[in-house]
């Protein structure tokens, strides 16, 4: 059995309320991490190394997956049909890539696993892994804006909408 189709106002609303939260909070998180004091004190670094990971796969499954359950929220929601955001994402991340970023997010911060054992310690830093998480994500999250109705996401990303339409009229740049 395939998803619900979810209302105009329900798509509002979690756009408004709780999309845009999860891509702030990954944002934020990721810009953290790089902080001086952050570095300075382990628990405090750890904390937002995992609170990136867990917005991480909040918004990789968001975006890329393949078979959410009804009461998921992801990205082919807001579009007519599955089709459209399928073949955009597909243009975003190799599907392997996203396959490991679960993998790791899922072995090393959601789940405690024998697995922690094998990560070679500089792997560990995720500065390097979560560089390239953001990238995939950022691209994703334009992507997603760049080409979403308008009469399906909330006030707030109506605004990041036009904004990015800016950046890209003055760039000569395209993100559809």
């Amino acid at each position: 059995m395939g998803k619900s189709k979810r209302s105009k106002d329900e798509l509002k609303r979690v756009s408004q309320e709780h999309l845009s939260y999860e891509f702030q909070m990954f944002h934020d998180c990721a810009r953290l991490i790089e902080n001086e004091v952050v570095q300075q004190i382990d628990s405090l670094r750890n904390a937002v190394v995992e609170s990136f990971a867990i917005h991480m796969r909040v918004l990789v499954k968001f975006f890329f997956d393949k078979k959410p359950q009804d009461t998921d929220v992801v990205a082919a929601d807001f579009f007519n049909d599955s089709i459209t955001w399928n073949t955009i994402r597909d243009q975003v991340a190799d599907e392997v890539e996203i396959v490991k970023l679960c993998h790791r997010v899922n072995k090393e911060v959601a789940h405690l696993t024998y697995d922690r054992l094998n990560v070679k310690p500089e792997e560990k830093g995720w500065l390097k892994t979560g560089g390239r998480a953001y990238d995939i994500i950022a691209r994703a999250y334009q992507k997603f804006i760049a080409t979403v109705p308008e009469d399906v996401i909330g006030e707030n990303l109506i605004q990041e909408k036009k904004r990015i339409q800016q950046i890209n009229r003055g760039s000569g740049l395209e993100f559809n």
